[in-house]
């Protein structure tokens, strides 16, 4: 969280200080969506634990290509979210690790779930009011209670943004977050989901 606040400062800065050399176009973007879906939490080959998932994300960028119809740039994302499966806690006791050399964790019934990645973020003008986007991220992902369990993750959204690039765009897509259990390779989580919200370059 720190981290991100710190780039959200370093972008403003930023992009003010490019937009009043040159007025040409956007230099940075702010967006804040809602997301449901599914969280999943798998038992290496044990069970598997699907919830429903909810919650919300949080992105700020710095553009750093612009070609008329194309643009690009640096993106740091945070979503934090939660999922339920009535089964998850008894699972998580009942699972005999495999790798030994790796901790067993206790997940909760209510799982909390953070993801936080950086990565590169595109849009394509497909009309003059319909941008598409897509936006890879490399960071953490997993569970955020007492007993965390947090991975290397990747993140993947893509989708539509609606409206003027010069005021406030709604923001509809999808987005997957997984981890690849190179950290603990007993557990592996993932959540896609629906998001919507809003989008907002200056």
């Amino acid at each position: 969280m720190r981290l991100f606040l710190i780039f959200l400062v370093f972008a403003f800065g930023f992009s003010t200080d490019i937009s009043s050399q040159d007025d040409d176009g956007p230099k940075a973007f702010i967006s804040i969506s809602g997301t449901l879906g599914k969280h999943k939490i798998n038992f290496k080959n044990y069970a598997k634990s699907p919830g429903f998932s909810f919650g919300f994300s949080v992105s700020a960028g710095i553009y750093a290509v612009d070609n008329g119809d194309f643009r690009g740039g640096l993106v740091v994302t945070l979503l934090e979210g939660a999922s339920r499966d009535e089964k998850r806690r008894q699972l998580s006791e009942d699972f005999d690790i495999p790798h030994k050399e790796f901790d067993k964790h206790i997940i909760f019934k209510f799982a909390q779930f953070r993801s936080a990645t950086i990565g590169w973020f595109s849009e394509w003008d497909a009309s003059d009011n319909n941008t598409l986007y897509h936006q890879l991220g490399f960071g953490i992902f997993g569970t955020t209670e007492r007993d965390q369990l947090l991975d290397f993750g990747m993140s993947n959204q893509a989708g539509i943004l609606l409206g003027d690039q010069d005021s406030f765009r709604a923001r509809l897509g999808a987005t997957y977050d997984t981890t690849f259990g190179t950290g603990n390779p007993n557990y592996t989580q993932n959540n896609i989901g629906f998001t919507f919200g809003g989008f907002r370059s200056f």
